[in-house]
């Protein structure tokens, strides 16, 4: 099974992110390949790779999800709300991503990275 793919996040290459702590980031996944109907998509960001899925800092599936398929592309958007990480210290906080696909029963990790939270400055609305 061959996936392309691009993941980006606020329009930028999703290679080693780093993210305002508290703010909205809005997220978009590009998959092309074929026989993508049903697949479904997860998202997760922890401390530790060794952290169980429970224990995850951000978790995003499918139902989180706007998902279209178009012919043999899946794209596919969602946010990390500011609240999502308005519970991580306010100091710079690395977590470790992933994003897998499952394309009828067989999954496909296609991107592990780190995600850089550093502090904000304005705390308010």
């Amino acid at each position: 099974m061959k996936v392309f793919h691009r993941f980006s996040i606020n329009d930028f290459s999703a290679k080693g992110l780093v993210l305002n702590r508290g703010d909205d980031h809005f997220c978009k996944l590009i998959v092309q390949g074929n026989n993508l109907a049903g697949t479904t998509i997860r998202f997760m960001a922890k401390r530790s790779i060794s952290d169980s899925d429970a224990v995850a800092v951000i978790s995003k599936a499918s139902a989180d999800m706007v998902v279209v398929i178009t012919n043999n592309t899946l794209e596919a958007t969602f946010e990390i709300a500011g609240i999502e990480s308005s519970s991580i210290p306010d100091l710079s906080t690395t977590l470790i991503y992933g994003v897998q696909l499952n394309i009828n029963g067989k999954i496909k990790t296609l991107e592990e990275d780190v995600l850089t939270f550093q502090p904000d400055v304005i705390r308010g609305t």
